[in-house]
């Protein structure tokens, strides 16, 4: 069945303007983390999202109950935290497990203060932030065009200042995931094309993976409208033109060029070589060695490469992390969420961008990020509301 909404004016109560807003500066300051670093404490840093967290939790506790997720979430949670207090001894204790903690109590928090949003209303939040933090992209790309064009001459990435932690290619991969949130409606397409220019501009795989996934997703999620199919023929044709003219500058040979040389370049080296001593440190200790501890224990089997935060690759993060039975619980978690979405098409748009990171988790992503998180919370408050409400995809 065809899920339609219907415009409506978008009202809360005192209380859950509070909590709006709280909620929207939380994801503000989370995609804008690498300029809002306040401490560096034993490696783990401490921005002003944590502390906007901090008041979230504060005002969650003070609702008369708190709302929980599902309990495989708690239970595979609560593994990871015994499995890593257990091995602590041995394999050390990594801070990431604070992350888990943190994570799980922003889940806790955005569905106590998030159920009585309605899910145009969490369509508009995301929206409202998602566009200021593509303009502040496209901004600091313009003010760092320099190393952009340095792309064109001699190839490579564009080596230039990031608001997400991890550099530009994170930039241009949450933005095209943000993406997901303007595609119901034809004047949505803009931010994808332009979500699509800035992942080709950084030269970023991963941004160019997403802006396929998710143009997968539109073509999959529903039935268009006449004016949407206009919209995506229009923007379709612009990205051709653009295609035409980026190839005789040289910027789209060089994207062309960055999946080519997988195998070749540090980047991808640094991934395959990582990825080839998971096997055997999962043989030397099929049970796990505690969260956060995936990539310390890698030179304990010879590898000699750079020491990331992350392995680059959620399952393989998972696996050495937690062990088999870890890795088991967390795939039935995904494959049952995958079975459910695909049965509704991924209808809901938070349901897709989990998708879609679960899947660039393959190659890109360790563990559960705190945006992953906040977002895994709002699917929650709104995984049912589709169904039940019939409300207008705000315009």
């Amino acid at each position: 069945m065809e899920l339609t909404f219907k415009e409506n004016k978008i009202k809360l109560s005192e209380k859950n303007k509070s909590g709006s807003f709280i909620i929207s500066t939380f994801f503000f300051f989370a995609c804008i983390v690498n300029h809002t670093i306040l401490l560096n404490v034993a490696g783990t840093f401490v921005s002003i999202q944590h502390l906007v967290a901090v008041s979230l939790f504060i005002l969650a506790i003070s609702r008369k109950k708190l709302i929980l997720p599902n309990k495989y979430l708690l239970i595979f949670i609560f593994y990871a935290v015994v499995l890593s207090a257990i091995v602590a001894p041995t394999y050390g204790f990594d801070a990431y497990i604070i992350a888990y903690f943190f994570n799980l109590l922003l889940i806790i928090s955005i569905m106590t203060i998030g159920a009585d949003f309605s899910f145009a209303y969490w369509l508009t939040l995301v929206r409202r932030v998602a566009i200021v933090v593509i303009v502040l992209v496209s901004i600091n790309t313009l003010l760092n065009f320099s190393a952009v064009v340095s792309v064109f001459r001699y190839g490579g990435r564009a080596f230039m200042p990031s608001l997400f932690v991890g550099g530009i290619n994170l930039d241009s991969s949450w933005i095209a995931m943000f993406s997901v949130f303007f595609l119901k409606r034809p004047k949505g397409y803009f931010y994808f094309a332009l979500s699509v220019i800035i992942s080709v501009l950084y030269a970023s795989r991963a941004g160019m993976l997403i802006n396929v996934l998710v143009f997968l997703w539109v073509l999959f999620s529903r039935k268009r409208s006449k004016r949407e199919l206009r919209a995506i023929i229009f923007i379709f044709c612009v990205l051709a033109i653009l295609f035409v003219a980026g190839l005789s500058t040289g910027l789209i040979s060089n994207a062309i060029y960055r999946f080519q040389m997988i195998g070749y370049e540090p980047g991808s080296i640094s991934r395959l070589n990582k990825w080839s001593f998971v096997l055997v440190a999962f043989l030397e200790n099929p049970f796990g060695y505690g969260v956060g501890n995936a990539v310390s224990v890698l030179p304990m089997f010879g590898y000699t490469g750079r020491i990331y935060a992350n392995i680059h690759n959620i399952y393989f993060q998972v696996l050495l992390d937690l062990g088999i039975i870890g890795f088991v619980f967390y795939m039935a978690m995904v494959v049952f969420f995958f079975v459910k979405e695909f049965k509704n098409r991924f209808e809901n748009p938070f349901a897709a961008l989990i998708g879609v990171y679960l899947v660039i988790g393959l190659v890109q992503f360790g563990g559960i990020s705190i945006l992953f998180a906040f977002f895994l919370g709002i699917y929650f408050c709104t995984k049912n509301k589709l169904k039940h409400q019939a409300e207008l995809d705000p315009k």
